[in-house]
């Protein structure tokens, strides 16, 4: 688990008592919040980091020591599929869904980015980059912002869901390489605060996580949620996660009570977002 005064968290289940979470290591990487760190699921000796810098991080799990840095984008270069990397903070990652040699990334710069762990590629570049594109404007003459990617999931091992910052879940065939190739699933609802910052997937359904909660869809009927659940949380970069058997979503949170707001973490049912357990406080 990242956290915001850059360090990280690592937890052993079978250490886990049923009231209480409590990890048994914690690692500082440096003063920079961490938006996502993500083990190696082979071995669990490395893990992905990504902050608010451009450049994603491979580090030695039980250190921290950095195993490998990839590269960042220069900011000058005003089309992004000409730099090397993302030109500003990186917002999500995930790994390749058949194996752990690749990853991919995505950025406040509006690119999804695809990398390479293996020696053999080109060191530290991004392989391939996907333009996301800019919001809507609201005059013909304003300046178009640039969309932002918060989260990232694969629906198989050739479709990737990604999550932007008006709301929107958009899906990437990978097989192809244009920009038009992206096409919304979820439409976008243009709030003040709609950035979804988890995604989960299964079969046709969609769990995403913006400000306010989380929302259950079916990809073949977007225009109304299925299920919505309230799910308040300080920092909207907290991720969700599937149980082992993937019928239940773990969902961090914030509990108010009389000395204070508790970490704290929900279990829902990932067929209609009701409780599938009692809450468990986190230290």
């Amino acid at each position: 688990a990242g956290s915001a005064d850059g360090s990280y968290s690592l937890w052993y289940f079978s250490q886990m008592t049923p009231s209480r979470l409590t990890p048994v290591k914690q690692v500082t990487v440096s003063e920079t919040p961490l938006r996502r760190v993500l083990l190696d699921g082979r071995d669990g000796e490395l893990l992905l980091s990504v902050s608010r810098t451009p450049a994603p991080l491979l580090l030695f799990a039980e250190t921290g020591r950095v195993a490998r840095e990839f590269a960042k984008g220069d900011r000058y270069v005003m089309d992004a599929r000409r730099t090397v990397g993302h030109t500003d903070a990186i917002m999500s990652v995930v790994w390749n869904t058949e194996d752990n040699t690749g990853f991919v990334t995505g950025g406040a710069d509006g690119t999804v980015r695809f990398w390479s762990t293996t020696e053999e590629s080109e060191i530290g570049k991004s392989l391939k980059v996907h333009v996301v594109g800019q919001r809507q404007r609201a005059t013909p003459n304003a300046m178009g912002k640039r969309l932002v990617v918060g989260s990232l999931a694969w629906r198989n091992p050739d479709e990737l869901l990604f999550g932007v910052d008006d709301g929107s879940i958009r899906i990437l065939d990978t097989r192809q390489h244009s920009r038009e190739s992206a096409v919304a699933v979820i439409p976008a609802i243009n709030a003040e605060d709609s950035t979804i910052s988890s995604l989960l997937t299964a079969d046709d359904n969609i769990i995403c996580r913006r400000a306010d909660g989380v929302y259950l869809f079916d990809i073949r009927q977007p225009e109304t949620a299925l299920a919505m659940r309230s799910a308040p949380m300080a920092h909207s970069e907290t991720i969700m996660r599937w149980s082992p058997d993937r019928q239940t979503v773990i969902v961090p949170v914030n509990h108010h009570k009389r000395d204070g707001i508790h970490g704290a973490v929900e279990f829902l049912r990932a067929a209609d977002l009701k409780p599938a357990a009692a809450p468990v406080q986190v230290d």
